[in-house]
Formats: structure tokens, C-alpha cells, sequence
């Protein structure tokens, strides 16, 4: 796309919704100024919701001229099945060491609707059947008209015999663990690393409808859900990274930094040479394995502003584990706010692991004791315990949970063959009759081998 949708184009239907872009890095928009009849592409590389947007323009795009501060902008983008276009201005326009254009962020935003249903993004087990072939796999994201499916092509059949135009039944966990099959045609069909991804859209049926409506429902409750609970924990300040004894006690350990993942606006500590405090900060963006950007911690001041070759220690929490890399200042710039650009690191030290990574997911669960009996999904997953989310239909709910209750909880393990874990009440919240829960397990050696193995399978497809 060359430029944003224009007022004048009948066949597009436009909105201006809110100003949420939901971008990601790398992803790729195109750029216009005023004096270009086409546009050039470029990459985001970061952002900062309501003050600007950082992209990186390709070769063809650095090399020409037209970038002047204050000068505007058309973007475009697409995501999730819309387009996207919008004018900006530019705040700063840097060549060296790299090419990086910061732009405003928009104000005004006008999309097109690429697909007919939006899609929802998920992880959620299934069953796939067809001729000679019975094999599970998850759901990856899924709208009323069709959903992609990720299955290991080690999995009987796979590696050969679907293709495109097939027909399959979908077994969706509409109600916790039943199920209800759907029909559905193989649109897309791609092997890659030993995953088979498979795009699917439903046959119609009123029934078919009904259950994935239903389900898409519930999907955006959790969501919903899980979004209220992480604004009530971000009122709590984030707590100082070097300040508990733990961390200054944790002995490193080496390993290799692509295995983990830095994402824009994550908070971390940075440490420059010559201070002996750690300065609270957050990425801004980042470029590939070349570049992070993060915020001047405000702490820092500007009277001594870091040069290239300052070096720094800095350290930042991934998924409950806390790690930390030594590197050096590639630029700094006080235009549209101060920031600073840093190599981004070959090695990472692991300070402080979590014992029980977690695991983002919607698995179809139910929960039993001898007062209460709940269907529901749960939404994360780790060795020792989850959160489940329950009762989601809004049901009359007699409630007297408690923390310190046990409960059985049936969770699919093997395809959607259930197993039974031991948990306990750690937390809970309810909104309206709908109950969030965080269980911690009690298992057996047996069990607890099981489940880590399950959920090292749940991890990879998550990836």
C-alpha cells in the first residue's frame, strides 16, 4: 500500500477507531512524503503509545530527501486483517550509526477492513480429523469465518496427507471440556521446522456459528478479565530490580541472549559507568540483534550526557526470570525526549531464574470439590500452579471460595485426553459471577514430569 485510504473510495469502509495500533517490531509499514508519488517501505522498531513512532526506512528510503524535521508524513500499515493510514510529522531524523526516523504518534487514524471477521488471537488445544488422519493440535487464532491451526508434522499423517481444499472436523472446547465439532476447508497448508500451520474456514451452520460465537465471547471476557487484573497490579510501583537482597546474592550465569526475548515498553535497570546506582528505565525500541533504545532514566540528569563507547550494565525481568548484559552507548539524543541507544548484547547473564516459567494459553478446564463444580480455561500455566478463569456465561454462582481451598482440576494433557491435578486457592477475583483464580499444584513425581513435559509442547507451539 502506497498511501492511507482517501475519503473518496466508495468500495472501502472507513472508521476512525481508537488510536490503538497493537504494533509490533519489525513490522513493516510504508512511508510517503508529500513530494513522492509512491511510497518506500520501512520497519517499526518502536514506539511510545500517544507521543511517537520509531521506524527504520530501507536503503532505497535513507538515501533520499524529504525527512526534514517537522515535515509530514503519510503511513500505512496493515494488522490483524485491516489496513491502516495516517499522517504524522517528523521529530528527528538520524543517519548515524544507523538510520532511524522517530515519528509523532497519530492523532486521527483511518482503516479499511481487510477480512470479513476479525481475528482473535489464542492457544487453545484440538483434535483434527479427516481421511485416514486423526491428529491434535492448537488453535492459534480464530474468528466467525475460519481459525489457524499449528500440529507437529511428526503427528500420524500429517507430514503428507493434508492439503489444500481438504475437508477436516475441529473439535472446539466451547464450554470448558466439552466440545463440539466443526467443519471446516483447508485453505492454507505450510510446513516449516517440523510444524504444520493450517488455515481453515468454516462451512456454514447455524449450530457451528453459534458455538464459535460463543466461544469468541469467552475469549474476549479472558481478555478482558486479564487486562483489568494487570491495571490493578500497575498502580503497585515496580519494584527496584537491584534492590532485593536475592538479587544481589544471585550468582550468574552465562547463556546466549537471542533465547531471550526484549520487547518495546518492558521496563529494565540501567547502571552507567562511574554511578553505583541502578536508574529505572524502559525500552523504546529495538533493532534486530544491533540496537536497543531505551529511556534516559530522568535520575541520570543531562549535565552528564552518555557518550558513544559509556559503557553500561543493565538488567530486566523476562516471564519471572532476571537477567543482565554488559554493553556500551552507540548514540544519545534529547529530541523527542531523551534516550539513549545501546549495543544489543551476544551474551546475557541469568541472575535469578524462575523456578516455573509460564505459559500464555486457553485450555478448556473444569474445577471440582465437594461444594463447588465450575467449567471455565486457563489462561497461563507453569510447574507449579495456573490462573483459571471460570463460569464465564454469567450463571447464577454461589461463591464462597476461599484461599487455602483444594479443588481436582481436569485439564487436557494428551490431545484432548484429560488429566486430573491436585490444587490449591492461592488468590481469586470475581467480576460480576465470573471468578479468576490462581491455583498452586500438589502433585506426584509421575504427575508433575507429565505436566512439564506437556508444557514444554504448549510452549513451542506458543512460539
Amino acid at each position: 500500500m502506497n498511501r492511507p485510504p482517501a475519503d473518496n473510495e466508495s468500495d472501502a469502509s472507513l472508521a476512525v477507531p481508537e488510536v490503538n495500533l497493537a504494533l509490533s517490531v519489525g513490522q513493516p509499514v510504508s512511508l510517503r512524503t508529500g513530494a513522492e508519488e509512491r511510497g518506500g517501505r520501512a520497519a517499526v522498531l518502536g514506539y511510545k503509545p500517544g507521543e511517537f513512532l520509531i521506524v527504520k526506512p530501507s536503503p532505497v528510503q535513507s538515501s533520499k530527501t524529504g525527512y526534514e524535521p517537522d515535515s509530514d508524513v503519510l503511513v500505512s500499515l496493515e494488522n490483524d486483517g485491516a489496513l491502516y493510514g495516517f499522517e504524522v510529522q517528523v521529530l528527528n531524523w538520524l543517519k548515524h550509526p544507523s538510520p532511524v526516523l522517530i515519528l509523532s504518534y497519530p492523532k486521527e487514524v483511518e482503516s479499511r477492513a481487510l477480512r470479513s471477521h476479525p481475528r482473535i488471537k489464542c492457544l487453545v488445544p484440538t483434535i483434527i480429523e479427516g481421511q485416514s488422519l486423526f491428529a491434535s493440535g492448537h488453535i492459534r487464532d480464530i474468528s466467525m469465518g475460519g481459525c489457524r491451526i499449528v500440529a507437529s508434522t511428526r503427528e500420524a499423517g500429517l507430514d503428507r496427507s493434508v492439503k489444500k481444499g481438504d475437508q477436516l472436523d475441529i473439535r472446539l472446547p466451547v464450554d470448558g471440556l466439552r466440545t463440539q465439532t466443526l467443519s471446516a476447508q483447508v485453505r492454507a497448508c505450510t510446513r516449516k521446522d517440523g510444524l504444520l500451520n493450517l488455515g481453515m474456514a468454516f462451512r456454514n451452520g447455524s449450530t457451528s456459528s453459534q458455538a464459535v460465537s460463543r466461544f469468541i465471547d469467552h475469549l474476549k471476557k479472558m481478555e478482558c478479565m486479564q487486562g483489568d487484573e494487570c491495571k490493578e497490579t500497575s498502580r503497585d510501583a515496580r519494584p527496584h530490580l537491584a534492590s532485593s537482597r536475592s538479587m544481589r546474592d544471585a550468582t550468574a550465569r552465562v547463556g546466549d541472549a537471542s533465547q531471550v526475548s526484549l520487547k518495546v515498553l518492558d521496563p529494565l535497570d540501567i547502571q552507567f559507568t562511574g554511578s553505583h546506582l541502578y536508574d529505572q528505565s524502559s525500552i523504546l525500541g529495538v533493532d534486530g540483534s544491533e540496537t536497543i533504545i531505551a529511556e534516559m532514566p530522568i535520575s541520570s540528569g543531562l549535565k552528564n550526557c552518555p557518550k558513544p563507547g559509556m559503557g553500561l550494565r543493565v538488567r530486566f525481568e523476562d516471564h519471572g526470570s532476571h537477567y543482565g548484559f554488559l554493553t556500551s552507548v552507540t548514540k544519545f539524543i534529547t529530541k523527542p525526549r531523551p534516550m539513549v541507544f545501546f549495543a544489543y548484547p551476544k551474551k546475557i547473564e541469568i541472575l535469578m531464574r524462575r523456578k516455573h516459567p509460564r505459559v500464555k494459553c486457553q485450555l478448556p478446564a473444569s474445577l471440582e470439590n465437594e461444594h463447588l463444580r465450575m467449567s471455565g480455561y486457563v489462561t497461563d500455566i507453569s510447574a507449579g500452579g495456573c490462573r483459571v478463569v471460570a463460569n464465564l456465561d454469567d450463571g447464577e454462582l454461589i461463591c464462597n471460595v476461599m484461599t487455602g481451598d483444594r479443588f481436582n482440576l481436569a485439564i487436557p494433557m494428551e490431545g484432548l485426553r484429560v488429566a486430573s491435578l491436585r490444587a490449591q486457592v492461592k488468590s481469586f477475583a470475581q467480576q460480576g459471577n465470573t471468578l479468576s483464580m490462581g491455583l498452586v499444584f500438589g502433585l506426584d513425581k509421575t504427575l508433575a514430569s507429565a505436566l512439564g513435559e506437556f508444557i514444554t509442547r504448549l510452549d513451542a507451539a506458543a512460539r
